[in-house]
């Protein structure tokens, strides 16, 4: 039985031949692999740097600007808030700086009145994909919501769980009204 599957062994081998070695494009050492390029991550790492590639937290910020990813509810919102006048409304701009020297953005930014409108959709309060990692995000905007603080702006979220719906996107930002400007103005009445 031991020649069987020696013989087996052996047919395989001629059919299906082992690969060559590959070189290794940073360190030319040889390695044997499939599909890549580098013998190890710290030569792939390397080879990313020289081509110009973004790694780690950089590729993963520049990664998410170069992303528009703005559901029509947000778009709606921000076309409402361009009423301030459309130099003062700012849309995914990064304009916050936290104490290392990054830059955080909000979805909408008035500028005058030093508000930040997080749009937050059901993404931001419940896990809906395998690959969703929750306490990630809400972690991201526990994070983002103190930058924001510090940044002597206010913080204003709009918490959209479901489909596009006008009407909800105009109830939303006449409270987005009332709540922010409507009690300024009842602050600067109370100042008289």
């Amino acid at each position: 039985m031991a020649k069987t599957s020696a013989k087996i062994s052996m047919s395989l081998k001629k059919l299906y031949p082992p690969k060559p070695p590959r070189e290794c494009v940073v360190c030319k050492q040889s390695f044997i692999h499939k599909k890549r390029k580098t013998c190890s991550d710290e030569c792939l790492y390397k080879f990313k740097v020289a081509q110009g590639k973004r790694t780690g937290p950089a590729a993963g910020r520049a990664s998410q600007a170069a992303q528009p990813r703005r559901s029509k509810g947000e778009t709606l919102f921000c076309n409402l808030c361009i009423n301030f006048g459309k130099e003062n409304v700012l849309s995914n701009a990064q304009i916050f700086t936290d104490k290392n020297g990054n830059k955080w953005d909000a979805d909408i930014v008035i500028t005058n009145a030093r508000i930040a409108v997080c749009y937050n959709g059901i993404y931001h309060y419940q896990k809906v994909a395998a690959q969703h990692y929750l306490k990630q995000v809400q972690s991201r905007d526990a994070i983002k919501k103190r930058i924001i603080f510090d940044n002597q702006y206010i913080q204003y979220i709009v918490k959209d769980m479901g489909r596009f719906n006008v009407s909800f996107v105009y109830k939303e930002f006449h409270q987005f009204i009332f709540r922010t400007f409507g009690l300024l103005e009842l602050k600067m009445l109370s100042d008289f």
